[in-house]
């Protein structure tokens, strides 16, 4: 079977160098572990959601959703663009309600997070010890830090939420492929 050079239309002489939608994995702090960097994001952004048919969704809070009519519980999660001082790249940091007070404190402090040196760990070093994180002034100059990505566009589309907003219901993944808790389907 022979290939022609028809069949292979993505040769290039360069990676693709368009930034505006990278892969970014979302860091969440083990137990013994901190995560440490940058912060690219003006402010924390967030909303409540599920963990159902073994992933999380967003809830549509306030009104009701699948699984909120499910009586699947919901809780606040919040996300920071950061550069990963571990990896050297960029990344995603959770942010727990529990801890939402200190980068509320630090915002109003400094104004903006963008720039702030961050540590991130656990209480206690448990696997599920609450949150805690601590800012500081990085005096990294504001052109010398990486854009601030669209968070918000890339949260949506690693919850899989159609562009054009919510599908029925709340649950924003195709139903067949994530069955509720009760045996049937989300």
């Amino acid at each position: 079977m022979g290939f022609s050079p028809e069949d292979f239309p993505g040769f290039s002489h360069a990676p693709n160098r368009d930034r505006r939608d990278p892969h970014w994995e979302v860091l969440r702090c083990g137990a013994k572990e901190q995560l440490t960097g940058i912060v690219l994001s003006h402010n924390v952004i967030g909303c409540y959601l599920h963990f159902y048919g073994r992933r999380s969704v967003p809830c549509k809070h306030p009104a009701p959703c699948l699984a909120c009519d499910d009586s699947s519980s919901r809780r606040w999660y919040g996300y920071l663009a950061v550069m990963d001082a571990r990896k050297h790249d960029r990344a995603i940091v959770e942010v727990t309600d529990g801890c939402e007070p200190m980068v509320h404190s630090a915002f109003c402090k400094f104004r903006t997070l963008r720039g702030l040196k961050f540590v991130q760990k656990r209480r206690g070093e448990k696997p599920n010890g609450g949150l805690m994180m601590l800012f500081q002034d990085s005096r990294i100059p504001q052109e010398q830090i990486p854009h601030e990505p669209d968070l918000r566009r890339m949260l949506l589309r690693m919850w899989e939420v159609p562009e054009g907003g919510a599908s029925a219901g709340g649950v924003f993944r195709d139903p067949q492929k994530f069955p509720r808790l009760d045996g049937g389907v989300a």
